[in-house]
């Protein structure tokens, strides 16, 4: 290392410290998840749980940083052997897997946000969401083992060349190691835009629908009493159930005009009513003279007044299914408004692992393709490494804890943040999810 030796005592102790950390914290999420009967039920909390001991597995021999290094190598701090070197290297790279379980998981999430998916359907493919992961992790630490490729990386034991072993060392990084690792970043990146833009998509076009719903036009009906009835324009079922009240309404008024749809009196009432308040007075139509004018009159008025009252029961109808059928489908839009809220915040989730996730690899990603382009290591951004890659535990539990936590700030406003942490983590505490299909 071309380093000072404090900062090589840095490179030592910082592995140490984060890698307890992550410990204890990935500890606390197997804890949460194993002490509730109901999270050991859904699928979401299960994943979790084998990102939570893989997670285990990698703080602890990453933690142990330079001690199972073999003493004769000279690194600072080593005191190890070559059987303890190849120990630690080998669930190093085991440590693989929790970038697969990363996947996995965003492989869920864009399921359940993006395509719908429901509990039984996830249940099929979850165990693939497992064994894929630890497969890959398993296979690849296994096969480093014949090919003795696990030897002291400065850091910690890893894939390394060392004097007679580690033959084609570099080489084999990345096929096992930053190609696969590099492939789930890729394709947790590309899940997460996925499930935004499908997210963003439904927010659009619930934009859409609210603006319409805001700038509702009404068309009006004149009724023959001289009432106006108003329909919303875009409510075909109000107009549909309208018109059906209508024509029994019209039905019950007898022969005054109705004939039905194939009756003379389809013209409707709308036509009917002015024809029937016209005066009798001209000669040509008065043929039986004052009598026969006040029969006219007497017939013109029943008319007028069954038209009347057929008129209001018909306004009345009308305006109690257009306001039943506007509130109906104000409910409706409340649910459908309460469901976006829910995939975004359950898209968001999604977000935050993966920014745990490219929190953990980014540093160390960098510090290896640097040193592929110019063969330089920089020790800032080395021991940022040296402090994130053990610590991964650590932003997993941060944001598996934080809908929880945050229902619980909200349930206990006056209780503080450790009261708040602690109903967070109990096996009585609910969580925010509502099944497989609802992560957050």
């Amino acid at each position: 290392m071309p380093f000072t030796k404090a900062q090589q005592w840095a490179l030592v102790i910082v592995p140490k410290v984060t890698g307890f950390i992550s410990l204890v914290f990935s500890g606390l999420v197997i804890y949460t998840v194993c002490s509730c009967k109901q999270k050991r039920s859904k699928t979401y909390h299960r994943l979790l749980l084998g990102i939570s001991c893989v997670d285990v597995s990698s703080s602890f021999w990453l933690g142990l940083s330079t001690w199972p290094i073999p003493k004769e190598t000279g690194i600072l701090g080593a005191s190890g052997t070559t059987a303890s070197c190849t120990l630690q290297g080998f669930f190093t790279q085991f440590g693989v897997t929790s970038s697969f379980y990363n996947a996995s998981l965003s492989v869920f999430y864009l399921l359940v946000i993006r395509y719908g998916w429901k509990d039984d359907q996830i249940r099929k493919i979850e165990p693939f969401l497992h064994a894929f992961p630890l497969l890959w992790g398993l296979s690849t630490s296994i096969a480093g083992l014949p090919l003795t490729i696990f030897n002291s990386a400065n850091l910690w034991c890893w894939i390394a060349p060392y004097k007679d072993r580690g033959e084609n060392a570099d080489l084999f990084r990345w096929i096992l190691f930053y190609g696969p690792l590099w492939t789930m970043i890729l394709l947790v990146t590309i899940n997460v835009m996925l499930m935004f833009h499908h997210v963003r998509k439904l927010e659009r076009a619930a934009e859409q629908h609210t603006f319409r719903r805001q700038s509702l036009s009404f068309s009006t009906t004149v009724q023959p009493n001289g009432f106006q009835v108003q329909f919303p324009l875009d409510d075909d079922c109000a107009k549909d159930s309208v018109v059906e009240e209508q024509g029994e309404s019209e039905r019950e008024t007898g022969n005054n005009n109705y004939q039905g749809e194939t009756g003379e009196g389809k013209q409707g009432d709308l036509e009917a009513v002015p024809e029937a308040v016209q005066p009798a007075t001209s000669p040509l139509k008065s043929w039986g003279g004052e009598a026969n004018m006040t029969n006219s009159t007497l017939g013109s008025s029943r008319m007028v007044n069954s038209t009347v009252r057929s008129s209001r029961r018909k306004s009345g109808l009308a305006l109690a299914v257009s306001f039943r059928n506007i509130n109906n489908s104000g409910n409706m839009t409340e649910s459908r408004a309460n469901k976006r809220r829910r995939s975004r915040e359950v898209a968001n989730q999604s977000l935050r692992y993966a920014g745990s996730f490219y929190f953990t690899w980014i540093a160390l990603t960098l510090t290896r393709l640097l040193q592929a382009i110019n063969g330089n290591t920089y020790f800032p951004l080395l021991i940022i490494a040296a402090a994130t890659t053990p610590l991964q535990g650590l932003p997993n539990f941060l944001v598996y804890l934080y809908p929880r936590y945050k229902k619980a700030r909200k349930e206990m406003p006056n209780a503080g943040v450790l009261e708040c942490f602690k109903s967070s983590i109990a096996p009585a505490a609910q969580s925010t999810e509502r099944g497989s299909r609802d992560p957050a």
